[in-house]
């Protein structure tokens, strides 16, 4: 994961300057420990904060732009199909530089606009500044899985991978959102578009945004929603065996997109539906496998059993590290930094642990998230059996 910032000033009297660009980039040096860089001109700032995923080389650092070409962007996340759009873009007479996925990203908008998202399969958030026509534009990608916050104010454009970093730009107010706190008492989170601050907002998954140097104002595009491909289904029913043919092939094709990179790929095991699946299709494709887990003390909450068996059975090179409640509580103040807003999902414990073993070895972990909810992975979901 990257880390990326950035803000429009439309009064000279208030720019920040270099320092500020720089303080808001450094908050989010856990997010990119590998490389920095930044943009800065009359009005606008970016700056980027690298996790080195795809073509390791000078050659990807950020922000990046095209000789020739007014655009600069700063790119969180990984573009799985990377390589076919590259393809398509030679095959109009495109010529690259870099391995990188970024780049790929910048050509694709110079070829297509806006429209190049709907060629895109991947977790992303990004920014693409147009210096000739003065146009900020953002987009995030269609699940939501890689974050984006912004806020508009009298004079200023800001935004950011995360809230701290909004919140180290000068001209920031931390003035709270009293409904977000309703919703959050309600909901356990914060649902988009709001945050837990005043006039400060998530980008939505699936949507972009175009944003003036000049004028106040934000343009939000949804490009992507769900319900759309159920209703161009209309209804439609090719039998249930069709459907798991479809599914595995495309788990397997999702699992095949995500071990393209340049450094260490392993995974999340929890030996649940989700990560034993996700995991079965890793070792289908590699011939070697690093899993992790997490096991407590407490044996109504340990899954480590169930994971190491899933591990032997399937020829992992597994690690796993038994948690005392002290480690537990010794992330609560560290989560809390992360999140900078209120979120009361107690899995996000276990998941920063296993995280940090599966940092020791590797740099990329595939999980599960959602599986459970898909493929009912726990009693309380049969309920809705029908």
């Amino acid at each position: 994961m990257c880390g990326i910032c950035g803000y429009i000033a439309r009064k000279a009297s208030e720019i920040p300057d270099s320092a500020h660009l720089k303080a808001m980039t450094e908050t989010l040096r856990h997010r990119g420990p590998d490389d920095e860089g930044y943009y800065r001109n009359d009005n606008v700032g970016l700056g980027h904060r690298r996790l080195s995923i795809i073509d390791l080389s000078p050659l990807a650092h950020q922000p990046m732009t095209i000789e020739g070409k007014p655009l600069h962007i700063i790119f969180n996340g990984e573009i799985y199909n990377f390589q076919d759009v590259r393809s398509d873009l030679e095959a109009i007479g495109v010529r690259f530089k870099t391995r990188s996925d970024t780049e790929v990203i910048l050509q694709a908008y110079t070829a297509w606009g806006p429209d190049c998202l709907h060629r895109l399969n991947g977790m992303f958030a990004f920014a693409i500044y147009d210096s000739e026509s003065g146009e900020l534009f953002l987009a995030r990608d269609r699940m939501g899985v890689k974050p984006l916050y912004y806020v508009e104010t009298e004079d200023h454009f800001i935004f950011a991978s995360e809230l701290k970093a909004i919140m180290a730009h000068p001209y920031f107010s931390r003035d709270l959102d009293q409904q977000a706190v309703e919703y959050y008492f309600a909901f356990k989170y914060i649902r988009a578009p709001q945050t837990i601050f005043a006039h400060t907002h998530k980008l939505k998954p699936g949507h972009y945004a175009m944003v003036s140097v000049q004028k106040r104002g934000v343009s939000v595009v949804k490009y992507w929603d769900p319900l759309d491909i159920m209703k161009n289904r209309n209804g439609e029913d090719r039998g249930e065996l069709v459907y798991q043919e479809e599914l595995e092939a495309l788990l397997e094709s999702a699992v095949r997109y995500r071990l393209i990179s340049d450094v260490p790929v392993g995974a999340l095991l929890s030996g649940g539906v989700d990560s034993s699946l996700i995991v079965s299709l890793m070792t289908r494709q590699t011939p070697h496998v690093k899993t992790f887990s997490i096991g407590f003390i407490e044996e109504a909450y340990n899954e480590a059993p169930f994971a190491r068996k899933v591990a032997e059975a399937l020829g992992t090179d597994h690690e796993e590290l038994l948690c005392t409640p002290q480690d537990v509580f010794s992330s609560i103040d560290v989560l809390a930094r992360h999140f900078d807003e209120p979120f009361a999902d107690p899995s996000a414990l276990p998941t920063y642990l296993v995280s940090k073993l599966a940092r020791t070895k590797v740099t990329v972990g595939l999980s599960g998230d959602a599986g459970d909810e898909m493929f009912w992975g726990y009693s309380r979901y049969q309920k809705y059996r029908t």
